[in-house]
């Protein structure tokens, strides 16, 4: 993951972190951290936006990472309960509004359901999603998450 300045993002970045923003917006997520602020004033930051929604006992924060030279962005996704937390993430190349609805709505069900449930249905969404278990990276799926929770 690159630090990034906004003069630094190709076109096609500028307007996908533009489409998270507003939709994040749209869907009442609030814009949160220091690396948003920073990023706005022209400094270099590893994450362009950060968006959270605290509930009692629960919170989701949604960071965009721009990728550098060769590198795809990111969409990281921190889960945290009182019980679990857990951290996924999805690359992309280019971010389409299908494929963010689909990770918000999942997103949605949180603080319902909990993480093991999210992630379930995150693994159940196509998408092409990450986890980090033991410093190892696999596409969330039935075997991963057979993993974390065996």
């Amino acid at each position: 993951m690159a630090n990034r300045q906004r003069a630094e993002l190709s076109p096609d970045q500028h307007a996908d972190l533009m489409l998270f923003q507003r939709e994040m917006l749209s869907r009442h997520w609030q814009p949160t951290g220091t690396f948003t602020a920073l990023f706005e004033q022209g400094w270099a930051v590893p994450y362009q936006a950060e968006f959270s929604q605290k509930q009692p006992r629960c919170s989701a924060l949604v960071r965009y990472s721009c990728g550098g030279e060769g590198e795809l962005d990111l969409l990281n996704v921190t889960l945290h309960s009182h019980e679990d937390n857990q951290m996924v993430a999805l690359p992309f190349d280019r971010l389409r509004a299908d494929t963010l609805n689909t990770l918000l709505y999942s997103l949605e069900l949180f603080p319902d359901q909990g993480i093991r449930a999210t992630l379930e249905t995150l693994a159940g969404s196509g998408l092409p999603i990450i986890v980090n278990i033991c410093d190892n990276y696999f596409p969330l799926e039935e075997a991963s998450l057979k993993r974390l929770y065996p």
